[in-house]
């Protein structure tokens, strides 16, 4: 809760409480988890108590209201470190939530949501950008289509961590047909996270441009593509990396190279950690914000 944030795509973030409980593969390898897990500020999991956030912090976003308005701009808040429609939240922290978005119209209140199924109480604020987050086609094709069916101003979609190829084409502007307005991509972070297929983000890209939908390619996580692998081994690349896998189209994943198949869709990641991986995609930054 503050401002500024390493989060690329906001102006800083806010938690109204802490405390989650897994319900993606996307969950796996949660960083509010392990944040939790390290400073002992909550548990985590189905059952576990939520905690209130200080008052403290729930006066910040007020503050922060008075000085941007003050400046005649309007910043970018994240909530983090929860989902802001948990069914196992008290519901008069969400009305107080609620409230607080009303209460502060120049922020962009930027809510992401694993629960869009069970959403209640969006109020359909001009200041509320609304998205959901998945991690392959099945939760895209099972979330998107109600996110589209909401009354908010502005939906998006944050695909991150990235664990599959994902066909956006029937969920973009098109025409007479509304669509989502906004597209994040990302690999994973952090211990255990797994590789990201070029291919993957590559074919968002092309197909928000194509629509003229904003597409922001936040990082790669703490793989980067070395070479695609064709008819056989790269000796050379094997030689000159330490940590490496093979990742196919459809994020399969193995280590190293014996007894694996290695087709036309197969790519060799070296595990370099978040910031020597980087952002670029095929050169370029790909950074659009709404």
């Amino acid at each position: 809760m503050s401002f500024p944030t390493k989060i690329e795509y906001a102006d800083g973030t806010f938690s109204p409480w802490y405390g989650c409980t897994k319900v993606s593969p996307g969950c796996e390898h949660c960083f509010a988890e392990r944040w939790a897990r390290r400073t002992g500020m909550v548990e985590w999991g189905p059952g576990s108590p939520r905690r209130l956030a200080s008052e403290a912090a729930w006066r910040a976003p007020l503050r922060w209201n008075r000085d941007v308005a003050a400046e005649r701009k309007r910043y970018r808040v994240l909530v983090d470190l929860c989902d802001p429609f948990d069914s196992e939240v008290d519901p008069l922290w969400s009305c107080r939530f609620h409230d607080l978005i009303e209460k502060t119209p120049s922020l962009d209140w930027l809510l992401l949501t694993k629960r869009i199924a069970t959403l209640q109480g969006l109020q359909a604020t001009k200041n509320v950008k609304l998205g959901i987050t998945v991690c392959n086609q099945h939760e895209a094709d099972r979330d998107i289509p109600i996110l589209l069916q909401t009354q908010a101003y502005f939906r998006w979609v944050s695909i991150e961590p990235m664990l599959g190829p994902i066909d956006l084409s029937n969920y973009l502007n098109e025409g007479d047909r509304p669509g989502l307005d906004w597209v994040v991509c990302g690999g994973e972070t952090g211990p255990g996270a797994r590789p990201m297929h070029p291919d993957c983000p590559r074919r968002l890209r092309d197909q928000c441009f194509a629509t003229g939908t904003a597409f922001f390619f936040k990082q790669w996580g703490e793989f980067r593509p070395v070479t695609p692998l064709y008819d056989g081994r790269d000796d050379e690349a094997e030689n000159g990396c330490g940590e490496l896998y093979q990742v196919d189209r459809n994020g399969h994943v193995w280590e190293g190279f014996e007894g694996q198949p290695i087709d036309s869709r197969t790519w060799l990641m070296e595990r370099v950690g978040r910031k020597a991986a980087g952002h670029l995609l095929d050169g370029e930054e790909w950074r659009e914000l709404p």
